[in-house]
């Protein structure tokens, strides 16, 4: 009798890849939106501190800051009132050289002398760490669904090499004059292909960080009857008791002396009074160390400016230390500028391939006849009303109108609304990009002609800002394949 003979590998693999570019594709689709919104958002933060710097241009550059001019700028400002229960001192670094006291609410920027020259004003950056973060939302809910994405982009990114078995012998594939879905195709997947080690990082260490908060939650609930300081000692010192009575400033004079002398190794870059002026105060100190991807280590000092205790973020545990070397990591706050610039181009890479991955899916249905020209519409809507956002965002909170946050959201919500409504996705692609080039255009110029150009970051960010809507509105200019015209493209050209 014959025996059955079992499916060649030729013969089986086109149906489990069938099924694995399926799943790829749902789950893409899932969270395609949010991804989106993520990645951009996350590109734009890798400058956080130049776009600080270039939202106050004009504010006093520090290199260094002496024990007196702390002193003089943290009396000032614990006069004003505002401090709350906690002080930050900011130390001027290479990175971000301004030298700032902030509280609870507010903060100023001071000058080398200790001089509280004016309010730090940083709500556009902030507006974009925060949507990056927690998609502005309450934070444990939305860094727990950031986590979420990072978990699904990590599957996405597995499932992406697995649906395509000639990822690797097509790397230097592009077919920029065939069909526009071909060309879609190339694009999304060299770009996946190039920067995977990128994404793979960027993924990883987003999830890690967005879900530790609901993992604290968890395992408190389950080894520590819910006592989340419990649960993160192995993390941190947790806080010392309290003890309201009233007493002199802490000397974090002394503190900040000590450390320098015992590790003139590190760059100390933040100093906090945790409930400043009262008898139970204590100091927490970070600081860098030079080439190590941790993201600093925390020596904390009583109201004397004796040592209490240190963290060992740097030389602790290693699960301690690879944790802590998760934000440097993910946010590309390592390596200068150059690090920077190629972690801005990747984030870029990877809002591209958020967004032809459903433009693919989009071509495919409308070639077998079922388009969904609706979902066309609002998907242009969302790729182009975020950046028309942002820079409205910008202009609301420049000129005293509005916070960054509700211009951002109401300005996406109209675009939606309005895709919804328009028939040619071609002829909304088109407007929106216009708009876009037009609208980032005239924020650099704006920018230029408020402050000038005579600080570096204004000169480096606004002729940035010039020379992107400049490329954007060539697209919008230049024609297109005339197969093309009714595809829904929303990213090609």
């Amino acid at each position: 009798m014959a025996q059955p003979q079992s499916p060649s590998r030729s013969q089986a693999s086109p149906g489990f890849v069938a099924r694995l570019l399926g799943a790829h594709s749902a789950l893409g689709l899932f969270i395609g939106g949010v991804m989106y919104l993520i990645c951009l958002s996350g590109t734009a933060t890798v400058f956080y501190e130049e776009t600080e710097r270039w939202e106050q241009p004009n504010a006093p550059v520090v290199e260094s800051v002496s024990p007196e001019a702390m002193t003089r700028a943290v009396e000032s400002f614990l006069a004003l009132g505002t401090a709350g229960d906690h002080l930050y001192i900011t130390l001027p670094t290479g990175d971000f050289p301004r030298f700032m006291v902030s509280g609870d609410e507010d903060g100023w920027i001071a000058d080398a002398d200790g001089t509280l020259v004016e309010k730090a004003e940083h709500e556009w950056t902030h507006f974009l760490i925060n949507l990056h973060i927690y998609l502005n939302l309450p934070r444990t809910l939305g860094l727990t669904l950031v986590g979420i994405a990072g978990v699904l982009l990590t599957a996405l990114i597995i499932s992406g090499f697995l649906a395509h078995p000639r990822i690797f012998r097509d790397a230097f594939s592009l077919r920029w004059n065939r069909s526009p879905r071909l060309a879609q195709a190339d694009l999304h997947n060299r770009l996946s292909v190039w920067a995977s080690p990128f994404h793979l990082a960027i993924a990883v260490t987003g999830a890690l960080i967005g879900l530790s908060i609901a993992l604290l939650f968890v395992v408190a609930q389950l080894f520590y009857d819910g006592d989340t300081d419990r649960a993160s000692a192995p993390l941190g010192s947790g806080d010392l008791p309290a003890d309201a009575r009233p007493a002199p400033l802490a000397d974090f004079g002394t503190a900040l002396a000590a450390l320098r002398a015992a590790h003139p190794e590190v760059e100390p870059f933040s100093i906090t009074v945790h409930a400043p002026g009262t008898a139970g105060q204590f100091i927490d100190i970070t600081a860098e160390y030079p080439r190590r991807l941790v993201y600093g280590e925390r020596w904390r000092f009583d109201a004397a400016g004796t040592l209490l205790a240190r963290e060992g973020w740097a030389d602790g545990p290693i699960g301690k230390q690879v944790y802590i070397s998760t934000y440097k990591v993910h946010f590309g706050s390592f390596g200068g500028l150059p690090v920077k610039l190629a972690y801005f181009a990747f984030g870029l890479g990877l809002s591209v391939i958020a967004i032809s991955g459903v433009n693919i899916w989009l071509m495919r249905r409308r070639d077998r006849g079922r388009a969904l020209p609706r979902f066309e519409t609002l998907w242009t809507g969302l790729t182009w009303g975020t950046p028309i956002g942002f820079a409205l965002a910008w202009m609301a909170d420049e000129w005293g109108l509005a916070p960054p946050t509700p211009v951002f959201w109401a300005v996406l919500a109209a675009t939606l609304a309005i895709a919804w409504f328009v028939a040619e996705r071609e002829a909304l692609s088109r407007w929106l990009r216009g708009l876009t080039a037009g609208l980032w255009g005239l924020v650099a110029a704006l920018h230029a002609l408020t402050y000038g150009l005579a600080a570096p970051v204004s000169l480096w960010v606004d002729s940035g800002l010039f020379l992107m809507a400049l490329a954007l509105a060539w697209t919008v200019r230049r024609p297109r394949p005339a197969e093309g015209a009714k595809l829904p493209v929303a990213m090609k050209g």
